[in-house]
C-alpha cells in the first residue's frame, strides 16, 4: 500500500533541477539578527491575535485550548510580548515552537 502511494505522489510532482536555481542575494552589511531587532512585539499585536482566536478550533501540539486562551488572555498577555520579543531579539525559536499537527488532505 506504501508503495502504491509513494508511485503515486511520485508521478504527480515534477523533479526540478537544483542545478538551475538562482543564487539569494542578501542586504550587503546587514544580518537577518540586526533586520529582526528592528521589530518590537506591542501588546496590543499580542493581544489582537489572541482575541483572534477561534475559540471553536481544537488545540495544538501543546493542549492549550484557544477558548482557554482568550480567556486567560489579561495574564498571560506581558509574559507572552517579553516571550516572543526575546525570540526576536536572539534570533532563535524556542524547539516546541517547531512542533505542529500536519494532516494531509485530499483535493
Amino acid at each position: 500500500m506504501a508503495e502504491q502511494i509513494n508511485t503515486y505522489f511520485g508521478s504527480v510532482f515534477t523533479n526540478e533541477d537544483t542545478n538551475q536555481i538562482p543564487e539569494m542575494l542578501g542586504n550587503a552589511g546587514f544580518s537577518e539578527r540586526e533586520e529582526l531587532k528592528e521589530i518590537n512585539i506591542r501588546r496590543e499585536m499580542v493581544l489582537g491575535k489572541l482575541m483572534g482566536l477561534k475559540a471553536d478550533k481544537s488545540p495544538g501540539p501543546d493542549n492549550l485550548h484557544p477558548k482557554v486562551l482568550k480567556e486567560v488572555v489579561l495574564e498571560i498577555m506581558d509574559a507572552l510580548v517579553v516571550i516572543f520579543q526575546d525570540s526576536i531579539d536572539s534570533g532563535t525559536v524556542p524547539a516546541d515552537w517547531r512542533v505542529a499537527y500536519v494532516t494531509p488532505l485530499f483535493k
